[in-house]
């Protein structure tokens, strides 16, 4: 029983890991590639151009597919708890 909770704790603690670096790479974008000010938007034609720019965008994409894909699997993982949870019943 121990080792399913912890390894559930793990399964639920991957979400927030990568919100986290989502959340990380979007916030660095809007400061560094995104401009907030009329000045900026002239500087900026040179920076969003940067391979800097352009990880951060890629590294933005790719956890919020792998985020949607993570709830996928947590999700079939308390499937299977629910289905060995009824196995371990009916067999008691």
């Amino acid at each position: 029983m121990k080792t399913i909770l912890l390894k559930t704790l793990q399964y639920f603690s991957l979400p927030f890991l990568i919100v986290c670096i989502h959340w990380i790479s979007i916030t660095i974008y809007s400061n560094y590639c995104a401009p907030s000010n009329l000045y900026e938007v002239f500087t900026s034609m040179i920076v969003v151009g940067s391979p800097i720019c352009s990880v951060l965008l890629t590294i933005a994409e790719k956890t919020s597919s792998l985020y949607i894909t993570t709830w996928a699997f947590i999700g079939i993982y308390i499937i299977s708890l629910f289905t060995d949870f009824t196995k371990w019943i009916t067999n008691s």
